[in-house]
């Protein structure tokens, strides 16, 4: 399955999208894949981009206290951030 076939089906605010619009949006997008442990963003970051999970699972945590990770949810294909 193409992306934009992917963000039609998947991602709700996608849905009400032309094929046009979505390809024009596709067509100027990146498409990027990180290591697990790999941070995408980091807290206190202003937002620049609007991101999509294409495939396998986003974890977002913060450090805590002594350095231990705290999940605080997790990300699964067709979910934004």
């Amino acid at each position: 399955m193409n992306t934009a076939d992917f963000l039609k089906q998947h991602v709700g605010v996608f849905k009400s999208f032309s094929p046009e619009r979505l390809q024009v949006l596709v067509e100027g997008s990146r498409a990027a894949s990180f290591e697990a442990n790999q941070a995408i963003a980091h807290q206190g970051d202003e937002a620049a981009h609007f991101g999509v999970v294409l495939s396998g699972v986003v974890t977002a945590s913060l450090l805590g206290d002594g350095g231990t990770r705290q999940v605080l949810g997790r990300l699964k294909a067709g979910d934004t951030f």
